[in-house]
Formats: C-alpha cells, sequence, structure tokens
C-alpha cells in the first residue's frame, strides 16, 4: 500500500476544497485510472462512461484511506492538471523519431497516455452535451428598454382612447335622440299626471266606478298615460 502524507490533510482542512497533492496521490491516482480502463466496466469506445470519477474515488479510499479525495472536489481537477502535464511529456517522449516508450506489453494493456487520451475525448463528450453556446445577443441600454416601454404603453393607451372616441362619435347621434325622447316623455308624464282625475271626469259616458279604476290604473302605465292624452276625446271612452 502507498504511504500518504498527513501534511496534505491538514492543508485541505485549513484552505477548503484547495489542497496540494502529494507525489504518492499523483502515483496513485494514475494507477487506478490504468486499472480502471482495463478492467473494462466504464469503458465507452473511446472514453469512460459517466460515473467513472465515482469509481476512481472508491478506488483510492481502498488506496488511499486517509486521503479523503472526492470525485468532484479533488479528482476531476486534478486529471485537467494531468492531462496539461502529461501532454508536454507525452510530446516528448513521442516525437516523430522516437520509437514509443510506452508500448504496450499485453494485448487491450493500456498506459497512462492512452488513458489520459480517453479522459480528454470524455471531457469534450460532455462539455458538447452540457455547455451549448450561446448566441450573441445584442444589448440595449436599461434606460432605453425602459424608454420604449413607456413609448409603447403610451402609444396602447392613446389607440385605445382613440378607438373609444371613434365609437363614441357613432353612436352619439342615436344616444342624444334617446335621452332626448325619454326627457321629453317624462316631462310630459309630471305635467300630465295632475290633469289626469279632471280629463276623466269629462269623458262622457263613464261611470265612478270606471273612473276611480282608471285613474288607479293608468299612473302606473307611462306609456298607457302618455297614449290616454295622445286620444281625441271622443275615442277616449271606447279606449
Amino acid at each position: 500500500m502507498l504511504s500518504f502524507s498527513q501534511s496534505s490533510v491538514s492543508f485541505q482542512n485549513s484552505r477548503g476544497t484547495k489542497r496540494k497533492w502529494v507525489p504518492e496521490e499523483d502515483v496513485a491516482l494514475v494507477a487506478c485510472i490504468v486499472d480502471l480502463y482495463n478492467v473494462g466496466t466504464y469503458n465507452a469506445d473511446t472514453r469512460f462512461k459517466t460515473g467513472y470519477l465515482n469509481e476512481l474515488e472508491r478506488m483510492l479510499e481502498k488506496v488511499l484511506p486517509h486521503a479523503i479525495l472526492k470525485a468532484k472536489l479533488n479528482l476531476e481537477s486534478m486529471i485537467r492538471t494531468l492531462k496539461r502535464d502529461w501532454a508536454i511529456v507525452y510530446d516528448m517522449l513521442r516525437g516523430k523519431d522516437n520509437s514509443g516508450f510506452d508500448r504496450a506489453t499485453r494485448k487491450d494493456a493500456q498506459t497512462a497516455a492512452d488513458i489520459v487520451e480517453e479522459i480528454d475525448a470524455e471531457d469534450m463528450d460532455v462539455s458538447a452535451t452540457q455547455s451549448q453556446p450561446l448566441k450573441p445577443t445584442k444589448m440595449v441600454p436599461h434606460f432605453q428598454r425602459r424608454n420604449k416601454k413607456i413609448s409603447d404603453g403610451s402609444e396602447q393607451i392613446s389607440t385605445s382612447i382613440t378607438n373609444a372616441a371613434m365609437l363614441l362619435r357613432g353612436n352619439i347621434q342615436t344616444v342624444g335622440l334617446e335621452l332626448s325622447r325619454s326627457i321629453a316623455s317624462e316631462k310630459v308624464l309630471q305635467e300630465s299626471a295632475p290633469k289626469l282625475y279632471s280629463t276623466l271626469c269629462k269623458v262622457e259616458g263613464l261611470t265612478k266606478d270606471e273612473r276611480y279604476c282608471a285613474l288607479s290604473t293608468i299612473p302606473y302605465h307611462p306609456t298607457q298615460m302618455l297614449l290616454f292624452f295622445s286620444l281625441p276625446s271622443s275615442v277616449r271612452l271606447e279606449w
């Protein structure tokens, strides 16, 4: 089992999630990555399947039980660092004239270089699905947007008032005529009510009971009141 320096734990506790990796941890991480690939459980074409970081966390917990290395907090950032640093060393060792020092010694065996390439491909795949680029939008100053909203609101109010005015103008004559008739009719009723009894008394042939019956009925029917006074005296009895 690999040894682990206690100083890295105290550094992690004092600095939160930022911690300094010791060489033993780097070696253990790369070894676990290689073992994980050779087992093949999390292999998917040229990358690892989703969830491989959690499996690495469990593997490292067995190798370095006191390290407390977490998938998201520690492993993900360290793998990015390894990919960056390894690319430089890999290019130096695998130049055009180099015969290759990291050739696999058995079928399907993988080296750290192969694993790093596949992790890089996996990260690119995740980035493509989760981080879609946003289309640039034209920025408009706040005061311009506010003035535009006020302007749009004023135009809507003005349009509504104009439509209402046109509607009223189209019907104002009809409304005026109806109102005039209503006022005229009310005035006629008010003037005719006091005259009803005397007018009934002038109707020849109307008995006393019929006169009181008409007097108790006609005032409650404005239309009949108007009609009664509009009739000639000669036909009021028949009515």
